[in-house]
């Protein structure tokens, strides 16, 4: 059983590949997303999510808004 449900969102593809691996060797279960749109989706669509590690600045969006 996983310690923590994780929401990975980031645009940068190769470091989103590498947390990801690096996440779920230390039992955390992740799922990704690539933009601010797809995070919001993912949030609305899955409750199970317990933490969110989010880059702030991102095309697009920023840390305090869409």
């Amino acid at each position: 059983m996983p310690i923590a449900n994780v929401l990975l969102v980031d645009d940068e593809v190769p470091f989103v590949e590498t947390m990801t691996k690096r996440l779920n060797k230390r039992d955390l279960q992740v799922s990704t997303a690539f933009s601010g749109a797809e995070a919001l989706e993912k949030l609305g669509k899955d409750s199970r999510v317990e933490v969110v590690i989010l880059d702030v600045k991102m095309p697009g969006w920023t840390g305090s808004r869409p």
